[in-house]
């Protein structure tokens, strides 16, 4: 990043987003103040950035299994190093899905460029998904490498790969909407947005053709985390072999749905929880 703010004033690129960001070095135990905050909100389980230096991301899946699953952020610039390292994760580390940031590489590489289709093929061999940053970039770097319509010639080469788009796919949302109505391996997380900011083109199609396209994440400064069945923001409906009266009451999505629990929503939550071996809230890709 070349302006002074970034680089000088803030603590992490996208600051000027986002308020009141928790501190890592505040808590002796980040994995349980994580899980404390998942707890409050309704959260059943969480996807974590997790990486052979990872530590601490490395002992909360291993303390954890049944509250975290691992993501591991993959770099075409590093060629076959990159895809062996991937491969290694899965393997050794059991995360459930790669990710990546195009914008945020350097040097950048764009969605469709041929320096990720070893990656986006090994993805498809590992039968896990990539969830990849679309739109425009929070950090302020160039946007050009993050522009949504370039899914659509990975998603037509990629047949088999779950591709996942992260963090926004604005200004190009409606753009997301018509390329998961075409392509049935395409997905969309809301990750990095507060209910109230979700794209009106999102939440439509949430709500009526897509809700089992699209993934709820909740993302913080240190911990990404994906939701994998949560009724705290209800894209998905609960499957019809649940029969659970609460989950036939289940809300459709809202812009201006807030994190606030109910005593209703505790309750569905609670259910979800019970039921989620049984896999009872389906759409999601990134689902362990």
């Amino acid at each position: 990043m070349l302006d002074r703010e970034s680089r000088e004033d803030f603590e992490f690129p996208a600051e000027y987003m986002f308020h009141d960001v928790p501190k890592l070095e505040q808590h002796d135990d980040p994995a349980s103040f994580l899980l404390q905050q998942m707890d409050h909100h309704g959260i059943a389980r969480a996807m974590i950035g997790v990486n052979f230096k990872n530590e601490q991301g490395v002992r909360a899946l291993r303390d954890h299994p049944d509250r975290f699953f691992g993501s591991f952020e993959v770099d075409p610039n590093r060629g076959m190093e990159g895809v062996r390292e991937l491969e290694a994760a899965v393997r050794e580390l059991g995360v459930k899905a790669a990710t990546a940031f195009p914008a945020g590489l350097t040097p950048q590489v764009p969605i469709n460029d041929r320096k990720f289709y070893p990656l986006y093929a090994k993805c498809v061999e590992l039968d896990i998904p990539i969830c990849v940053c679309t739109g425009i970039p929070g950090p302020r770097v160039p946007f050009a490498p993050q522009e949504t319509g370039l899914i659509d010639e990975v998603c037509w080469f990629f047949p088999e790969l779950k591709f996942v788009m992260r963090h926004g796919a604005e200004p190009w949302a409606d753009l997301a909407v018509k390329l998961m109505l075409k392509w049935p391996n395409l997905y969309y997380s809301t990750s990095a947005f507060a209910p109230k900011y979700y794209p009106t083109d999102i939440v439509d199609y949430a709500n009526t053709r897509g809700p089992t396209r699209s993934c709820t994440p909740a993302t913080s400064r240190w911990a990404s985390a994906s939701i994998a069945s949560s009724p705290s923001f209800p894209t998905f409906r609960c499957a019809t072999t649940c029969g659970h009266p609460s989950c036939a009451t289940t809300p459709s999505v809202s812009s201006s749905s807030t994190t606030t629990r109910t005593e209703d929503e505790r309750r569905r939550y609670a259910h979800a929880v019970r039921h989620r071996d049984r896999r009872s809230h389906d759409g999601n890709a990134l689902a362990a």
